[in-house]
This record gives C-alpha cells, sequence and structure tokens, in this order.
C-alpha cells in the first residue's frame, strides 16, 4: 500500500474502523501535493490528536464553509469530512 500511495499526488481517503491510526500510518508516506481526509471528523476521529499529528508532518489543515452548506443538515457537523 504505501508504495501506491509514495507515487505521485493521491487524494487518501481515512473511513475505516480507526481513523486516527489510519492518519498516522498513511500520512508520513505521501508526497507534497497529496490531500488526505477523514470521515466522522469530530466523533470517530480525535481533533486534537489528529490537528497535532498532521500539523506536526506538515500537513496544511483546510475546512471550507462551503463544504458545510452541502452536509446533511440531520447528520452536520457529526459526519463531517476534513483535511
Amino acid at each position: 500500500m504505501t508504495d501506491i500511495i509514495s507515487d505521485g499526488i493521491v487524494f487518501l481517503y481515512c473511513d475505516n474502523g480507526d481513523k486516527n491510526l489510519e492518519l498516522e500510518l498513511y500520512a508520513p508516506y505521501l508526497n507534497e501535493g497529496s490531500i488526505i481526509g477523514t470521515h466522522d471528523y469530530g466523533t470517530e476521529c480525535e481533533p486534537k490528536r489528529a490537528e497535532a499529528f498532521m500539523k506536526q508532518n506538515g500537513f496544511k489543515q483546510y475546512y471550507h464553509k462551503e463544504f458545510a452548506a452541502l452536509a446533511h443538515p440531520v447528520w452536520y457537523p457529526h459526519s463531517l469530512t476534513r483535511f
């Protein structure tokens, strides 16, 4: 898996059972310009842990107000995707 995600610019989306672990396992292998996203941010993915790890590894966090407007009104903000 790491040889695939370290080749070029990729988009990696974490939506397995342990999103924090997925971020920590795969983010270090991504090249500059790649994007990593996680589902269930704030519920199954701990924001403080994820944000500290990602910042430490040189990632810039993005959160777009436009995404919030597109989110499902009942699930928002419990099922957001971020990074």
